[in-house]
């Protein structure tokens, strides 16, 4: 058997290299390892990165505060009794969807509240379960998250709730009804006198008038015509000469 021929022709194009997401960019990741840096804190995985590169990406589309996010939330994670390991994304999706502005502005509170509860306990408990996905694994573990959370704040909450509005009952028609008739003659009299003072201005009748009066003159120039019809049909009769009946 004779050798085998080699291929003639070019060379297979390599493979592109995939395009980094938008929020990949060597800015952004710049800005999140000035925040790391700051609270010095070591290196996160690359799950955790790329939630903190999507918050600073999408401010540019919904505004806010991301760094101040991103500070409370490894703060909140970090600097709680017993979760000093558990920065992770896991984690930091379930902390972060807790943080509405109103839990914000507790501050410390917030620190505190998240002493009382293990975040890697409750997360390896859940996993331990073997009855959620990736997905509905984060969606429930940050429901119980959230409501331990609520129900460790909401004693607080409910003390500095303002005190309820009582509704004041309104007074009846019939006490109010005839100063506002008072008030609508008393309008009605003032357009009167200005319509009147005002040069060019015909006396105010009322339609019901206005109409009867209209009536009137049709009905009367019908009567003077059919009067004017009779008068020229007598001048055209012969004149008849009766015999007187003895």
């Amino acid at each position: 058997m004779g050798a085998e021929k080699k291929r003639i022709g070019r060379p297979p194009n390599p493979e592109a290299p995939p395009t980094p997401a938008l929020w990949e960019s060597p800015g952004i990741d710049k800005q999140v390892d000035e925040i790391l840096t700051a609270l010095d804190m070591p290196k996160i995985d690359a799950e955790t990165r790329g939630i903190f590169q999507r918050m600073i990406h999408r401010q540019k589309y919904f505004g806010g505060d991301p760094k101040g996010r991103i500070i409370f939330i490894i703060r909140a994670i970090t600097e709680s009794t017993g979760n000093e390991g558990a920065l992770i994304g896991p984690v930091v999706r379930a902390v972060s969807s807790c943080l509405t502005p109103e839990i914000i502005d507790r501050g410390l509170e917030v620190i505190e509240a998240m002493d009382k509860i293990p975040l890697l306990s409750i997360l390896e408990t859940m996993r331990g379960l073997d009855a959620f996905d990736g997905y509905s694994l984060d969606h429930y573990y940050s429901i119980a998250i959230r409501n331990k959370l609520a129900a460790i704040l909401k004693p607080a909450a409910r003390s500095a709730a303002k005190p309820a509005r009582v509704k004041q009952p309104k007074p009846p028609r019939s006490l109010t009804r005839i100063p506002e008739i008072e008030r609508n003659i008393a309008l009605g009299v003032k357009l009167l006198a200005l319509r009147a003072a005002t040069p060019g201005n015909a006396p105010v009748r009322s339609r019901g008038a206005q109409a009867i009066s209209g009536r009137r003159s049709d009905h009367g120039e019908r009567i003077n015509e059919g009067s004017s019809r009779l008068r020229r049909a007598a001048r055209n009769l012969p004149t008849l000469e009766l015999d007187r009946v003895v």
